[in-house]
């Protein structure tokens, strides 16, 4: 599903781009998340669907956009509302996937299929709401 994949690193200014990227790549992306060396990493679909991560290491603000006016946020379900500094960005906890393996389980659903993972809570948003 995914064709285009942008990410950048700690510290640049610019972000990198990889064009038709093989499935087998995400590991090193989300590597590198975790070691703190790629602060965003987004992956596009077919249209106008794309899946955003801002991250520090074990923090990961995801967001699922299926158009500019609508999509779906990660939430963990717990209602924490004390606020996270990721990137100069302040979110609430409960916005934050602190779960490394869900969140390559997000990924990966997302790359195959363009939908948010089953596995995981979301909060649908539209500028119709």
């Amino acid at each position: 599903f995914v064709n285009k994949v942008s990410f950048r690193s700690i510290g640049a200014s610019a972000e990198e781009w990889l064009e038709n990227p093989k499935e087998s790549a995400l590991g090193s992306y989300l590597s590198a998340m975790k070691k703190g060396e790629i602060e965003s990493l987004t992956l596009y679909g077919k249209s106008e669907e794309r899946l955003f991560i801002v991250n520090k290491p074990g923090f990961y603000h995801v967001t699922i956009f299926l158009d500019e006016s609508e999509g779906y946020g990660y939430s963990d379900g717990t209602g924490d509302t004390s606020s996270i500094d990721i990137a100069g960005d302040y979110w609430p906890s409960f916005r934050i996937c602190k779960d490394f393996m869900k969140l390559g389980s997000i990924v990966h659903e997302f790359f195959v299929s363009g939908t948010p993972s089953a596995s995981a809570h979301w909060i649908h948003f539209s500028d119709d709401d």
